[in-house]
């Protein structure tokens, strides 16, 4: 399979000063060029933040794997939050707590949009749409 990402469109109010396009877990400019660092680099302590996760015995970063637009709001916070997730835009300090929206999309499923504080504790919305699954908007 290819492991190619689509570039996604910047939501409203987004622009590079407050918000990562990441791509497989690395940093993309909105111009579609590469930026050499991970999401988790591009936001500093403003998303994607929080401790390595073990995950079947190997570490993974906050946002490691995330293909999405991630505002610099806090969310995506803690460790593993938003692993190996695909989802349109993460807003509003949403996707906080161990694993919270990890493994969004899986397998060809489909997130829109988290937003308003949502999918805040451990676990939270773990695997949402794996499978071919589709879900629209949480807020």
């Amino acid at each position: 399979g290819s492991s190619a990402v689509a570039a996604v469109e910047p939501a409203v109010n987004c622009d590079e000063e407050n918000c990562v396009d990441c791509r497989g877990g690395y940093a993309f400019n909105f111009d579609g060029t590469p930026k050499s660092q991970t999401c988790e680099d591009a936001c500093g302590s403003d998303c994607c933040s929080g401790e390595q996760y073990n995950f079947a015995g190997v570490f993974y970063g906050p946002c490691d794997q995330f293909s999405g637009i991630v505002f610099k709001d806090g969310s995506c916070t803690g460790a593993g939050a938003c692993l190996f997730s695909t989802v349109g835009t993460i807003s509003g300090e949403s996707c906080v707590g161990e694993a919270a929206c990890g493994g969004l999309a899986l397998d060809g499923g489909t997130v829109g949009s988290i937003s308003g504080e949502s999918c805040r504790e451990e676990y939270a919305c773990l695997i949402l749409a794996t499978g071919g699954g589709a879900v629209g908007s949480i807020s």
